[in-house]
């Protein structure tokens, strides 16, 4: 645990890694590179790895990229830091010390301001956990703490106006007005008052397209609580609604489908159908096992990725219309790796995953390894698309 002193949390600007040509790609996504420390440049257009580079930190990992796609931030683990990218100019311009280790960070859509869990971090000897607010233009400093114990995930309204917060070891929710975070104040969390025992664990939210609701995951016993479900949050008037489900680790909402992923009890692997009008499940289906930690549709299928998953795949393809699963690609017993990103490609019928270190490319229509691959010397880890 650290101490964070406010005057120590300042960002340094980079020079040494200025490019005099940018790749002025029409089609590309970045890629961390564990091993290099570097953030690559991918051609995917034409599903080629590009010459272009930028340097990151030491071993930079997951990734995040701000709607309007100015800004990537992306985490270095062995430096607990925060690297910001000028996407315009591909360029690093700062890196900012979080002080802890991080797995949830965003931005605001302009890529202005960046908010970071920090779970381990410490003010003032108090318990730990904080949200770091971050200015990413100006600067490239920590403006400001918001405290919650124990934070770790976090998730935001589509404008970025509203910040739900979780911890890994409670059962509480908390709301933050990132406005008042912004104009340089440390402001007070409102915990949020719902009635005993309407969640369990709860570790993602994701909001209506209004943004006037919030559907909550609980992730139950896989996360150490005692029931999973989805509670939709009614912003203006606190009202809910709840809807036990096998498991809830990580979802995706599409109008009204929420479909939910995660591993009952801490064993094998679900998806589930959630009607979020009706607020009633349908059965679940087996997937593959694991830690589930992505979902994505490419409108047709769903894609799930898992860590820890041993040697059964750790990628599933669920196509609802048929109920097929694909479990990896693999003959039995043998498996591509971990997944750590899955990402669809603009104006593309592939699907990008990075799989134990690589990234594969996947057809959209075969669910299959498409001809084409891309060698990524070294060991990837997350990507982000970097054009619309």
């Amino acid at each position: 645990m650290l101490i964070l002193l406010f005057a120590s949390c300042s960002g340094s600007s980079s020079s040494s890694n200025k490019q005099s040509t940018v790749s002025n790609l029409s089609n590309r996504v970045f890629v961390t590179n564990t091993f290099s420390g570097l953030l690559q440049i991918v051609d995917a257009q034409k599903d080629v790895r590009s010459t272009f580079t930028i340097q990151m930190g030491g071993s930079p990992t997951l990734l995040y990229v701000s709607q309007d796609l100015s800004t990537v931030l992306g985490f270095d683990s062995k430096n607990n830091t925060i690297d910001v990218v000028d996407t315009p100019t591909e360029q690093r311009l700062a890196s900012i010390s979080t002080g802890g280790f991080t797995d949830s960070f965003l931005s605001t859509n302009d890529g202005k301001t960046g908010y970071v869990a920090v779970r381990n971090a410490l003010i003032d000897n108090t318990i730990p956990g904080v949200i770091e607010v971050l200015d990413l233009r100006t600067n490239r400093v920590i403006t400001s703490w918001i405290p919650i114990p124990n934070v770790r995930y976090l998730a935001a309204n589509h404008a970025v106006t509203k910040l739900l917060a979780f911890s890994d070891t409670s059962d509480d929710a908390y709301l933050i007005d990132p406005t008042t975070a912004i104009a340089g104040s440390n402001p007070a969390p409102t915990k949020l008052n719902v009635p005993l025992g309407t969640f369990s664990r709860p570790v993602a939210a994701y909001f209506s397209a209004d943004d006037t609701k919030a559907y909550i995951l609980s992730c139950g016993p896989e996360c150490g609580g005692t029931q999973a479900r989805v509670t939709e949050w009614t912003i203006a008037t606190g009202a809910t609604r709840s809807v036990n489900v096998d498991a809830a680790r990580v979802a995706t909402l599409q109008d009204t489908t929420l479909w939910v992923t995660g591993s009952p009890n801490g064993a094998g692997g679900i998806i589930q159908k959630v009607d979020i009008g009706a607020m009633t499940a349908t059965p679940s289906v087996a997937i593959g096992p694991g830690t589930h930690t992505t979902i994505k549709s490419d409108g047709a299928k769903l894609w799930v990725g898992a860590q820890n998953c041993g040697s059964l795949g750790c990628l599933s393809i669920y196509d609802p219309s048929s109920g097929n699963v694909k479990i990896d690609t693999q003959p039995v017993g043998l498996t591509r790796g971990l997944v750590t990103s899955i990402i669809t490609v603009p104006h593309r019928d592939v699907m990008y995953v990075i799989e134990g270190g690589e990234l594969r490319i996947y057809g959209i229509a075969t669910s299959d390894l498409t001809p084409l691959q891309i060698d990524i010397v070294g060991s990837a880890y997350a990507a982000v698309a970097g054009s619309n």
